[in-house]
C-alpha cells in the first residue's frame, strides 16, 4: 500500500517469509545467527522481510532475493531501525510485529511510526498502569467483548 504522501506499508504473515539466506545481507545474517530465542528470531525475520519489501518498493527495486539483499536494515544508535539501499541512506523506517504478523512503513522523511497489534483483551493491571482515568472511562463505555477490546487496542496503539 502507498499513501498519497509517499508512505509505503507492507504487512506480512510468518508463513510468507522465505528462507533468509537468499535475501539477508552478510551483516544481517550475522545478526540473525546471534538471535537464539526462537520468538525473537521469528519476530526479527518477519520484521526484516516486511521492511526490506517496503524499502525495495520505495527504491523502485524488484522483490527478488538479489534486490532485497541490496536493502540493509541496521540499528541506529538509539536502536531504531534505519534503511539503506546499496549502502546509502534510504527512507525513514518503522517496524512492528504482533503474533504471526509484521508490518513496516517507510516514508521519504519523518517522523514516522507504525504499530501492529492483535485485537485482544488487556489485563486490568496493564490497563491501570498505562491508561489515564479518562481513557479507562472511555473503554468502559463499551460492553466487555470485542468492541471494548478493539477500542482498548486502538488507544494502546495511539500511545
Amino acid at each position: 500500500m502507498t499513501t498519497p504522501g509517499g508512505t509505503r506499508v507492507r504487512v506480512v504473515h510468518e508463513r510468507d517469509v522465505p528462507d533468509a539466506d537468499a535475501w539477508l545481507d552478510p551483516v544481517e545474517r550475522k545478526t540473525l545467527a546471534g538471535l537464539h530465542v526462537p520468538k525473537r528470531r521469528a519476530d526479527w525475520l518477519r520484521g526484516r522481510w516486511a521492511a526490506k519489501r517496503a524499502v525495495a518498493h520505495w527504491a523502485r527495486l524488484g522483490e527478488s532475493p538479489s534486490d532485497l539483499a541490496r536493502v540493509g536494515i541496521r540499528p541506529a544508535p538509539d536502536g531504531a531501525p534505519e534503511a539503506f539501499v546499496d549502502d546509502r541512506p534510504g527512507p525513514v523506517l518503522s517496524i512492528s510485529h504482533s503474533g504471526p504478523w509484521a508490518a513496516a512503513a517507510v516514508a521519504p522523511r519523518g517522523p514516522l511510526g507504525c504499530d501492529l497489534e492483535e485485537v485482544r483483551p488487556l489485563d486490568d493491571a496493564t490497563v491501570d498502569l498505562f491508561f489515564t482515568e479518562a481513557e479507562r472511562a472511555e473503554m468502559r463505555r463499551e460492553a466487555a467483548g470485542s468492541a471494548r477490546d478493539q477500542r482498548t487496542i486502538l488507544l494502546w496503539s495511539a500511545k
